[in-house]
């Protein structure tokens, strides 16, 4: 709250009411501060101060496994210097604390007064985030992107929030909500099968299973093997499900994404008296709008709508999760997509101390918060090193991952692309996909078929996830 100034204070979200209401609802019903503790509240939510010092009191006795009634909160605030005296005297005594008991509503309603006090604190953290990003503008003196990086920073780190039911108390409340929540997930699913977030490689999606909410899902390969291809296919596949899908192309401009979107939809065309033959990107590079081209708008005209893509060299990983939270809070994002990790820039502060191998795995990490901040999968792209090379099978593993094993760590799924024979001339081209870390599924290979030119991949076995 520094950066606001001292007048414009008390204009600030505040609820005095709820911060009284809660503090009165713990000392009246102790085991009220349970439900605080699930909303994540921390004593510095507080706006008033003192009404800090008795939260605090409440959680340290909490933590000891102590009880803290209305003695045991006294007398540790009576133990409690404020600078002037004991915390208690500065409060108003005992009597304070009686008033506090003596006006509170209800302890039935602990947890809505926290979320209340709880939601009053995001809003100032996000209003001086505002305000400090506001002067850091108006002072900067170095180059835009830096500022860009640190503006992105101090937003994300306002708005990061842990998960609201951070504990699961066991017991038969838990249990029966679970059999409650499966039910409605099951229904839902019946419904709405579209739902769950998959590859659309049928073949790989058998090994794999879904891609589930907070998930960091990692493809590992190396160049023009076909990384930016299969997450291209992953996010198209899931905003033609309904999902919205926040595509980060670090690399590729939107011209460049569209055709491919556009050639991997493409039909065939025949020449006269000639083989018939694809329409490719060097076609469409040099202006060719036929009637083909007509055809495959129309094919991603229903779902291209739910896809965001965000061309952003140079963006720091602080940046990208910044752009992801505010696209998630506008209904933008249900699954990110980060093409690649290697593209990625820091701020040059970052770099003391740390080598590269923290670097990518702090980013690593910093991706994988937002995933479980926000409740979606993220996935990324990354490439692996030439130490492969010097095996006799000339396969990557997930332990290849250029510049850090931290990735590997991170990661709640990694898939690794690999292209048996470079030599080969045939169309389609073989591509094994190893699912090599699955923490919730299976571990195994995908046998796949890539169609050069087309920048499309599909099961070996099967043409039903052929996008056209």
């Amino acid at each position: 709250m520094a950066r606001i100034a001292a007048e414009q204070a008390d204009l600030l979200p505040q609820s005095i009411e709820a911060e009284r209401a809660l503090l009165g609802a713990l000392l009246v019903d102790p085991d009220g501060i349970l439900a605080a503790r699930e909303v994540n509240l921390a004593p510095e939510d507080f706006w008033r101060e003192s009404y800090r010092w008795v939260y605090a009191a409440m959680l340290s006795m909490a933590d000891r496994f102590q009880t803290p009634d209305y003695v045991s909160v006294c007398d540790a605030l009576a133990h409690r210097e404020n600078g002037h005296g004991s915390q208690l005297d500065a409060l108003g005594g005992p009597a304070a604390l009686t008033k506090l008991i003596s006006e509170c509503p209800s302890s039935v309603y602990a947890r809505h007064y926290a979320e209340i006090v709880k939601q009053r604190a995001q809003q100032r953290r996000i209003i001086s985030a505002c305000s400090e990003i506001a002067e850091m503008a108006h002072k900067h003196d170095g180059g835009i992107a830096e500022l860009y990086d640190l503006a992105s920073r101090t937003f994300f780190d306002a708005v990061a929030t842990t998960t609201p039911s951070s504990h699961l108390y066991g017991g038969d409340d838990a249990l029966i909500a679970y059999q409650m929540q499966q039910a409605e997930r099951a229904t839902l699913l019946a419904e709405q099968p579209e739902r769950l977030i998959q590859t659309g490689l049928c073949a790989l999606d058998a090994v794999l299973g879904d891609i589930l909410p907070g998930y960091l899902h990692v493809v590992v390969a190396r160049s023009s093997v076909g990384k930016t291809m299969y997450l291209e296919q992953v996010g198209e596949y899931n905003a033609q499900r309904g999902r919205q899908v926040a595509f980060y192309h670090l690399e590729l401009a939107h011209e460049t994404m569209l055709h491919r979107a556009i050639v991997r939809r493409m039909p065939m065309r025949a020449d006269p008296g000639a083989v018939a033959k694809a329409i490719g990107f060097q076609d469409l590079d040099h202006g060719y709008c036929g009637p083909e081209v007509a055809q495959a708008m129309n094919v991603i005209r229903p779902w291209f709508g739910r896809m965001t893509y965000i061309h952003c060299p140079g963006w720091s990983v602080e940046r990208i999760c910044a752009d992801i939270v505010r696209l998630r809070a506008k209904g933008r994002c249900d699954l990110a997509v980060v093409d690649y990790l290697q593209k990625l820039s820091w701020p040059t502060e970052s770099k003391v101390g740390l080598n590269l191998a923290q670097l990518y795995g702090v980013m690593a990490n910093q991706l994988k918060n937002v995933a479980e901040q926000l409740g979606i999968p993220v996935l990324i792209g990354s490439q692996v090193s030439r130490d492969y090379k010097a095996r006799g099978d000339r396969r990557p593993h997930a332990e290849d991952i250029r510049n850090s094993g931290m990735i590997e760590e991170m990661s709640t799924q990694i898939v690794v692309l690999h292209r048996p024979d470079d030599t080969a001339q045939r169309s389609p081209q073989p591509v094994e996909a190893w699912v090599e870390k699955n923490t919730q599924g299976r571990l195994g290979k995908a046998s796949l078929l890539h169609f050069p030119g087309r920048f499309l991949l599909a099961s070996a076995a099967d043409d039903q996830d052929m996008p056209f």
